[in-house]
């Protein structure tokens, strides 16, 4: 048939090695997706594991009473609604009262190391027990505050009282 353009092999063979080096220098190779997607795979499950895991520890280091049983839970919510009541109509800032406020930290930090033990020995009756205990001394410890605090304001009252009837 017809015979090509002078010089049109060498063109064609320039062109095509051109278009071979483009696409040498642009692609990566599959294998090096599978790899990344591998990693990110892994890295995302090893993340939700661990987090997992810190979960289940921070829930089995610390049990509440409520968890035993439907009256614990009635129990212990009456008992966290009647301390914050107390704890609330108190002047946090009267110096007087820094001792019971002491105690009721002490308090505080011991229900926190009962409610350690309950998560190894779930149920245990001393336990609850003890943690029971542990409400009714801080409720103890907020009456005798309020106590105080009223018993101040009377001795204070009447001191106004026989200034004015002085004057």
């Amino acid at each position: 048939m017809e015979d090509p353009l002078p010089g049109h092999m060498s063109r064609f063979e320039t062109r095509l090695l051109a278009n071979q080096s483009k696409k040498k220098r642009n692609v990566i190779p599959m294998w090096a997706y599978a790899v990344a997607a591998a990693c990110v795979c892994i890295g995302i499950l090893s993340i939700t594991w661990f987090q997992l895991k810190a979960d289940q520890h921070q829930f089995a280091s610390h049990r509440q009473m409520s968890e035993v049983s439907p009256e614990m839970n009635r129990m212990e919510s009456w008992f966290v609604k009647a301390i914050a009541e107390r704890k609330g109509s108190l002047d946090m800032n009267d110096p007087s009262i820094a001792q019971g406020m002491r105690q009721l930290e002490r308090l505080e930090q011991e229900y926190q190391i009962l409610s350690e033990k309950l998560a190894s020995n779930f149920g245990n009756e001393k336990i609850l027990d003890a943690m029971i205990k542990n409400y009714r001394l801080r409720l103890e410890i907020l009456e005798n505050i309020q106590k105080h605090i009223e018993y101040k304001n009377k001795i204070k009252t009447k001191q106004n009282a026989k200034q004015v009837h002085n004057i």
